[in-house]
């Protein structure tokens, strides 16, 4: 009996906790635009109490009252004019949506495209690609990463990220370099094997910053900062080193690390080790287009031979070998 309890008390606990976050997505008292694939068609004519009940028990209270215009109270057999029904129908559609987790809708055809530098992702990439996917699909219900879309993209909505999600199709580009591709404002997002191959998170952030882009960014260098700040708000953080210059270097000596989603600055997460040892403050830490950076740093008294790795929001990157020489002594 008490192990029932205990369970009905964190069902309750969950229930409380879904709905808080759903409900921060309504403002009360705003207007929200329809989208313009929202099925109002297909709403009930009126409010039955049956309707009441079933939105209650998957929103609160709090919902109801607000759906009907004034504080919650036992639900009475409710009928709404058809005027107020649309208009309470077009306020709760993101409630409604959100709740039923239909942002899973990111796609991998799995037929041949137009598009001669594009093409089907490969058979023996899909279960790597799907894994990033998931990644995508389960930040993209974070408010955090909806309110951005909603602040950065050209006329953005708290529905904004959802269209993207609903519409974004995945390729894979059939020559290297680029690291990701996408049509500005439409439906279909690349990679390139170079990400591929770096792994899932490589793939989803690279994604992310095109769904930037499919919302409408332009690729202008502002607007390929927004689209890396979606990487951010989504905390998907997936440092890469591709190279270190010099391979061998004396303390005090200046060292650059050329790679990817090293995150626009350093901030106070942010870090290069060294053998194990903090190489404090770089000298300079460069974000460019595509994702790439470079970051310099000079190498730490009391540094060994080791590892060099790169700290993205605590995150490691992968690990390149540098080799430290020994000081010259002095005359």
């Amino acid at each position: 009996m008490r192990t029932k309890i205990k369970l009905r008390q964190a069902r309750v606990r969950r229930r409380r906790a879904a709905v808080a976050d759903d409900e921060r997505l309504l403002t009360p008292g705003v207007a929200y635009a329809r989208p313009a694939h929202a099925q109002l068609a297909a709403e009930p004519a009126s409010w039955r109490a049956t309707d009441l009940l079933g939105l209650q028990h998957r929103a609160g209270n709090r919902a109801v009252g607000h759906l009907l215009g004034r504080q919650p109270a036992p639900l009475p057999s409710v009928t709404l004019s058809p005027q107020r029904q649309r208009e309470q129908a077009v306020l709760t559609w993101p409630l409604r949506r959100v709740r039923q987790n239909s942002l899973q809708r990111i796609s991998i055809p799995r037929t041949a495209t137009a598009d001669p530098d594009w093409k089907m992702v490969p058979r023996e990439h899909l279960a790597r690609v799907r894994a990033a996917v998931a990644i995508i699909n389960q930040k993209v219900r974070s408010r955090r990463l909806i309110t951005y879309f909603r602040d950065n993209a050209p006329g953005g909505t708290l529905n904004t990220l959802q269209q993207v999600a609903n519409r974004a199709q995945v390729w894979e580009l059939r020559s290297e370099g680029s690291q990701g591709l996408s049509e500005q404002g439409g439906r279909n997002m690349a990679y390139d094997t170079l990400i591929y191959r770096i792994g899932r998170w490589q793939i989803a952030a690279t994604l992310l910053h095109e769904m930037g882009h499919l919302s409408g960014l332009t690729g202008a260098e502002a607007d390929e900062r927004r689209c890396e700040g979606a990487i951010d708000a989504a905390r998907v953080y997936a440092p890469f080193i591709e190279s270190v210059r010099p391979r061998q270097a004396a303390p005090g000596d200046e060292v650059t690390i050329s790679g990817m989603s090293f995150g626009p600055s350093q901030e106070s997460t942010d870090r290069v080790t060294i053998g194990g040892v903090d190489a404090g403050r770089a000298t300079a830490w460069e974000w460019r287009h595509a994702g790439g950076g470079t970051i310099r740093v000079r190498v730490p008294t009391g540094a060994h031979s080791g590892e060099l790795v790169v700290e993205n929001n605590r995150i490691p990157s992968n690990r390149v070998p540098l080799r430290i020489r020994e000081p010259a002594p002095a005359p």
